[in-house]
């Protein structure tokens, strides 16, 4: 062959095919791959974001079925050190351990968790610093200009959103001689107004409970001298209402042992007839509760779980089973089927914050 010269073979460029054969193209319809990415793990979707343009942008508007709750708690190996870990529990069963947020704090003093709203969190590394919007499926975090104001610990805090203007608004309550004070922040305006007690409808409150955020309106039990409400914080009217509750002339007080979201709908944990908290607990949910829903049964919790103070719902597994929080240390699995329960998570010491989310790929709005 002499050189230089080409063969037919050699030169590939703006060559056909020959005779008899077929060239095929591989082609993938986007439904196709769309059902595949939404198979697999978070983690695994986060590598497939770096394929292309068009799988980022096909996994950026993926709805994650994996729903989770973020539990923070302290650890204590030695008397001298405080340490503390953030865990996370999920509609598989699965309990792993997850990174912290890149915030500017030391092993030895924990983030504050405020709240959760549409899959992000809200923390802070300090009492007196800024605060951060965080999503741990991504592991993104983003400061934002509003600083916390003086309060008295510990609070009551929730992440509620206002989608007609995009707004993000954190509300802390804090008990001081005898009065509860209110402090609504807006993310996007960086201010602060306060609020007192009485614009929370009904009775006198005595206090406030913590309770989840239901389609960016936060709902909090309202104790007060005649019983229980349910209030909630609307973000874009910046009041209070209340909630209906079920009948209840069979119970005295404290009928109201947590609040919690099961199935993407509000879910209430109560006590069955008076006499001791030793007795059985009844589940209930609530569907559309901004158009003033109805309660609705779903199990009765016949384990016996002795002297308890709190129990709230945290997440409905994949399995058919509930996974419930118990006086901030322990979580719990229950059958709904025959109201079983069993511990399959305790703190070394308390878990002081919960925040409950699925896994999105969602950022921090920028203001």
């Amino acid at each position: 062959m002499e050189e230089g010269r080409k063969t037919q073979s050699d030169d590939k460029s703006g060559s056909q095919p020959e005779e008899g054969k077929t060239e095929f193209q591989w082609h993938i319809p986007e439904n196709i791959i769309v059902l595949i990415l939404s198979k697999l793990p978070v983690d695994s979707l986060l590598r497939c974001r770096c394929v292309s343009k068009s799988w980022r942008s096909l996994i950026s508007d993926l709805s994650v079925q994996t729903q989770k709750a973020i539990l923070l708690n302290y650890v204590s190996p030695t008397e001298v050190q405080q340490q503390w870990t953030i865990t996370s529990i999920d509609n598989e069963g699965s309990i792993k351990d997850l990174q912290s947020p890149p915030l500017p704090f030391s092993r030895k003093d924990p983030p504050y968790i405020w709240g959760s709203c549409n899959e992000l969190v809200l923390v802070s590394p300090s009492l007196s610093s800024y605060m951060f919007l965080w999503n741990p499926s991504t592991g993104y975090c983003k400061k934002t200009s509003l600083r916390l104001p003086t309060i008295h610990i510990p609070p009551v805090s929730g992440l509620c959103h206002d989608p007609s203007t995009g707004d993000y608004k954190v509300v802390l309550a804090s008990e001081r001689r005898w009065e509860v004070n209110i402090m609504v922040g807006s993310v996007k305006s960086k201010s602060w107004t306060e609020m007192s007690d009485r614009h929370i409808p009904g009775n006198k409150v005595n206090y406030l409970l913590q309770g989840p955020t239901v389609n960016g309106v936060l709902h909090w039990v309202a104790v007060t001298e005649k019983g229980e409400n349910i209030v909630c914080f609307h973000p874009r009217l910046n009041e209070f209402t209340k909630l209906p509750t079920p009948s209840r002339k069979a119970f005295r007080r404290n009928p109201i042992f947590g609040l919690g979201v099961l199935e993407g709908s509000l879910a209430m944990v109560l006590r069955m007839g008076e006499g001791s908290s030793k007795g059985k607990f009844e589940v209930l949910s609530m569907k559309e509760c901004d158009n003033g829903g109805s309660w609705t049964k779903l199990f009765v919790i016949s384990s016996p779980l002795g002297n308890i103070l709190r129990l709230e719902p945290l997440i409905c597994t994949k399995k058919g089973e509930v996974m419930l929080l118990q006086d901030s240390n322990k979580i719990l699995s229950c059958t709904p089927e025959d109201g079983s329960c069993r511990e399959i998570f305790a703190s070394p010491s308390l878990v002081f914050q919960v925040a409950m989310l699925a896994d999105s790929f969602v950022a921090p709005p920028n203001y």
